[in-house]
């Protein structure tokens, strides 16, 4: 992590290092103990499937690539043969209880859920709530959305430096131009006592100044089942990210860039922000229906 990570991966930002730190506090916890020597392909599926037992096997998956890029350190350095953890086939379906399939938000769900959030008498609630009405308007990342800072509301729009950029790329900083809704959600997000108290947008309660990104978590979590129980309450907290209402801020900037490529807005590929435009297809465009003119 000291010695290879710097130079091999391309995101450098704090965000990419701290999730690599995450990634490699749980890689170290299961295979730590371990002699070098005596890894086998099937101590990668056992991670996969202890991983996906809570819930998380999609990110046990990613968790194994960065494994698999020890193990190629090790073959350097000639503590193993042969890297036990390349050529690994992971089933593309998600079994029960390994996790909620990815599915993008409809734009129905997200205001649904801020029109009720700003009705609340909660402030968190509130503020999570003008949060994801914001991530659709300007198609920022979570990672941008949660510290967004106050110093990025200017008289040209919201300012945010991207979080993730190439290793040896200059930092890119994202302008999202006034709007009328995105004003009004600027300025619901804003209508709090303490405002002056923290420099983030989107502040938690008066006890901190800016959400951790498990307490973001935390108040998510809580603000999507009182949303949800309004109109079923037959759900409960351990059905709750398999109940069709429920999204997280990650859902939403796909819903976002796909209405801008399905309106064929001309700073779409802008507003997506990313590098290559290819990425942008790859992984963002949701359009089931694609029109376009004929030929002549």
């Amino acid at each position: 992590m000291s010695d290879v990570a710097p130079n091999h991966y391309r995101d450098q930002s704090k965000n990419g290092k701290a999730d690599r730190a995450a990634q490699s506090r749980r890689l170290t916890e299961f295979f730590g103990a371990m002699a070098p020597g005596a890894l086998k392909p099937q101590h990668g599926y056992l991670y996969v499937d202890a991983r996906a037992k809570v819930g998380a096997r999609l990110r046990a998956i990613k968790e194994m690539a960065l494994m698999a890029t020890v193990c190629h350190w090790l073959v350097r350095k000639g503590a193993i043969d042969s890297n036990p953890f390349v050529n690994m086939r992971y089933s593309v379906e998600t079994p029960e209880g390994a996790g909620r399939p990815t599915r993008p938000a409809t734009r129905r769900q997200v205001v649904r859920f801020y029109l009720w959030a700003v009705r609340q008498d909660a402030q968190n609630v509130r503020t999570l709530g003008c949060a994801a009405m914001f991530t659709y308007l300007t198609g920022f990342r979570p990672s941008e959305v949660r510290p967004f800072l106050r110093a990025g509301i200017t008289d040209e729009g919201v300012c945010v430096v991207a979080a993730k950029r190439r290793k040896g790329h200059a930092e890119m900083t994202k302008i999202r131009e006034w709007s009328m809704k995105l004003r009004c959600v600027v300025a619901r997000a804003l209508d709090r006592e303490d405002v002056q108290r923290s420099p983030a947008l989107f502040a938690p309660s008066k006890r901190s100044l800016v959400y951790t990104r498990s307490g973001w978590g935390s108040s998510w979590h809580d603000a999507m089942h009182a949303w949800i129980s309004s109109f079923d309450e037959s759900v409960t907290a351990a059905q709750l990210v398999e109940h069709p209402a429920y999204f997280n801020l990650q859902d939403i900037r796909p819903t976002a860039i796909t209405k801008k490529l399905a309106d064929r807005a001309p700073d779409a590929y802008d507003f997506a922000a990313h590098a290559n435009p290819q990425t942008t297809h790859r992984h963002y465009d949701r359009r089931v229906v694609k029109k376009a003119s004929a030929t002549e």
